[in-house]
């Protein structure tokens, strides 16, 4: 697929929400800093906090 088409199906690609992202990593990346803790444990906790049955599998890949 050319990127062109993939960008227009993917609205996170877009100028826009890759500036708005851009934002949320500079920040995530700070947080990372100051609680000296890798982006996997802030994507875990994140998980974890979601619903009380919502188990992540570790050692998966997607």
């Amino acid at each position: 697929m050319k990127r062109e088409i993939f960008v227009v199906i993917v609205p996170r690609l877009t100028t826009k929400n890759l500036e708005v992202n851009q934002k949320l990593i500079k920040l995530l990346e700070k947080f990372e800093q100051e609680k000296n803790v890798t982006p996997a444990q802030i994507s875990l906790a994140w998980l974890l906090a979601q619903k009380p049955w919502i188990v992540p599998i570790s050692g998966t890949t997607k």
